[in-house]
């Protein structure tokens, strides 16, 4: 379970093109992403365009070269991996004749709050069977 969500509303003007695209930062205070929630309400019909980034690369889509695209229709991603820093940001373009505001939310843990996973140390000189029994 997450223990903070931040959203952004990011409105991308009409008329930008995806030769051109609106790079609006997300300035989230830093935390270990868990999940990425965006929400492109109804009316753009496949006209709007978004993609996450960090550190200026596109991380959602993989390929740079694709868009996350739909109309009324929640993009759920997990997180897990993903940088914990904050230079998130999110790429958008709008080909209709109507601006467009896509809702971003992300999940975060806080920084020092991520649980370790207790692992047991083996000396080596000990032999494999012992430990097995053991």
């Amino acid at each position: 379970m997450a223990e903070r969500i931040e959203i952004k509303s990011v409105l991308t003007p009409a008329g930008t093109t995806v030769a051109a695209p609106l790079t609006t930062a997300l300035n989230w205070r830093q935390g270990y992403p868990i999940r990425m929630e965006i929400r492109i309400p109804p009316g753009p019909s496949g006209l709007v365009g978004i993609q996450l980034m960090h550190s200026g690369e596109v991380i959602v889509p993989k390929d740079r070269t694709e868009w996350l695209i739909t109309d009324d229709e929640p993009v759920i991603w997990p997180l897990d991996g993903f940088p914990y820093n904050a230079k998130y940001a999110v790429r958008t373009y709008n080909l209709d004749v109507y601006p467009h505001t896509v809702q971003v939310r992300m999940l975060f843990n806080e920084v020092g709050t991520q649980q370790l996973v207790p692992i047991a140390l083996v000396p080596i000189n000990v032999p494999l069977s012992a430990v097995m029994e053991g």
